[in-house]
């Protein structure tokens, strides 16, 4: 099977939102990054840090455990 045939793959591609678009194939992305079993290469890997910092809320960083709310 393809990829843009599988329904995990394909989701994000009708997504009318751009930005909710890109971070649910960015997500995939690093979710196939992890999966491997190959080091990451760093660009790779910082990669994964951005998209983290960018989806995990600024509190969490601050020592606010997440669902402490």
């Amino acid at each position: 099977m393809s990829n843009h045939h599988c329904a995990v793959v394909g989701g994000p591609s009708r997504i009318a939102d751009l930005a909710w678009a890109v971070t649910a194939i960015e997500s995939l992305y690093g979710r196939a990054l992890l999966r491997t079993h190959c080091p990451l290469r760093p660009a790779d890997t910082l990669l994964i840090g951005e998209f983290l910092d960018r989806v995990t809320p600024r509190s969490v960083g601050a020592g606010v455990a997440v669902g402490s709310g």
